[in-house]
């Protein structure tokens, strides 16, 4: 009887014993599954997120290829406007010149007549 009894509970043992191992392998292979799942969203966010950075990197760098381009043509408008500018400066310093130079030739020969006429009237 004490056989009897203890191939029963033997039995019952390894019964209880299989089906706890077959929960913990169906509970393992869905956690598995669910951990794959979740390593395939992650690696698809990642990737995404990847393509983002790219995209705004590339974008990045075409706005400052942009700013250095008008940069580039700000200056070149800037040193030709000062080109300008030196050329007007010039020519105003020249006409200057030639306005300054001929008021003294005028004065010069204005005193001359004048030096002249008081000579004249002297001598009169």
């Amino acid at each position: 009887m004490k056989k009897v009894i203890f191939s029963a509970i033997l039995l019952l043992t390894i019964g209880i014993s299989l089906t706890s191992c077959r929960d913990a392998k169906d509970k393992a292979e869905d956690a598995m599954e669910k951990t794959n799942k979740a390593i395939k969203e992650v690696e698809e966010d990642l990737n995404n997120v990847g393509e983002e950075v790219k995209n705004a990197a590339d974008e990045a760098l075409e706005e400052a290829k942009e700013i250095g381009d008008d940069m580039k043509k700000a200056g070149t408008e800037a040193w030709g406007k000062a080109g300008a500018t030196m050329d007007s400066v010039k020519d105003a310093a020249k006409k200057l010149g030639t306005d300054v130079e001929k008021a003294t030739q005028t004065a010069v020969d204005q005193t001359r007549e004048a030096a002249k006429k008081v000579e004249e009237e002297i001598e009169e």
